[in-house]
């Protein structure tokens, strides 16, 4: 459903003003977080990783890239053990989609390094809060870039000033 906004149409009491015809379309569905933001009193959950794994194969499939394999897909509570390496596999195809988005390199962990096999970096609450950062900034990316040849212009999902649209068309 799209609502078509006349030009001067305000769009908030407090006097956003349009100075042309523009499109809302309705949102698509947003990434929402187990235990956001997970703090080190949060124990690391299958839900969380299965989460964070679901939003990169939506972007994954979306960007046109080929699915991601996984190690032990899906994680399951309580059988199946939270390792480095479903971090490490995490970031990498996270940088796949910045990569192929023509972004750069992902930031650095917030601790410095990633988590290790070998226990001498354990997982922290920080490398999950990194993992959706950088999910989050990619969809953030993503919102704002115009669709190549067109006129469209995009908005973050949620921070939209009438309340969450996904993209806003001009048709002026």
């Amino acid at each position: 459903m799209s609502v078509v906004l006349s030009r001067g149409s305000n769009l908030l009491d407090g006097g956003i003003v349009l100075s042309s015809h523009i499109c809302f379309d309705a949102p698509l569905a947003s990434d929402v977080w187990t235990d956001d933001p997970v703090t080190s009193e949060t124990p690391i959950k299958a839900v969380q990783v299965n989460e964070l794994r679901h939003a990169v194969d939506l972007r994954r499939q979306k960007a046109g890239l080929e699915p991601f394999r996984w190690t032990d897909d899906p994680i399951i509570a309580r059988y199946t053990v939270i390792r480095a390496i479903h971090f490490l596999e995490l970031r990498n195809s996270i940088q796949e989609l910045w990569h192929s988005d023509g972004e750069g390199d992902l930031p650095d962990w917030t601790v410095g390094s990633p988590p290790s096999a070998d226990g001498r970096r354990p997982i922290l609450a920080s490398d999950m809060n990194d993992l959706r950062r950088w999910i989050d900034a990619l969809s953030l990316m993503r919102s704002y870039q115009a669709a190549p040849g067109s006129s469209e212009l995009s908005m973050p999902s949620g921070r939209h000033p009438i309340g969450g649209a996904e993209h806003v068309s001009s048709l002026a």
